[in-house]
């Protein structure tokens, strides 16, 4: 069972450095059957990062964006997706308690609440949920 975090997702639909380990990751889990989450929220912050490398990074044009989208909508298909609405509450209290943004706390939350690893890049948030608790894998620093 595991969480993916959208840093760990933009890594699957835009090559970046550790690409290459998320999809070999991502392949093993879903080999093995695990049963991936999300909050609906990283829909929204993994556009975002298509946003970036769009118009801020330039790195990608309108046909590879269009790729990128299908790909990303075909991956979406393969993921348990949580509304975040019945998350709110221990988001914010999570949020709060470890000094951290709510959108990472989604993803803190989702974890503890189903009792999984937590799949991410940002060694920030991993060490946050780290401190209440839950596992987390940083495929760079395997």
């Amino acid at each position: 069972m595991a969480v993916l975090d959208s840093s760990f997702i933009v890594k699957l639909v835009i090559h970046e450095p550790y690409s290459e380990e998320a999809l070999n990751l991502f392949r093993k889990l879903t080999t093995s059957g695990e049963k991936l989450r999300t909050p609906c929220i990283a829909l929204a912050e993994v556009l975002n990062a298509i946003w970036k490398h769009t118009v801020l990074l330039k790195d990608l044009d309108q046909s590879q964006v269009g790729n990128v989208l299908r790909y990303l909508t075909s991956l979406w298909r393969l993921l348990h997706v949580h509304p975040i609405d019945e998350l709110a509450e221990n988001a914010l209290n999570v949020a709060t308690r470890l000094a951290i943004t709510v959108y990472d706390a989604f993803y803190i939350v989702l974890a503890l609440q189903y009792r999984e690893v937590l799949y991410t890049f940002d060694r920030k948030l991993a060490a946050k949920a780290k401190e209440v608790g839950v596992e987390t894998v940083v495929p760079s620093e395997s």
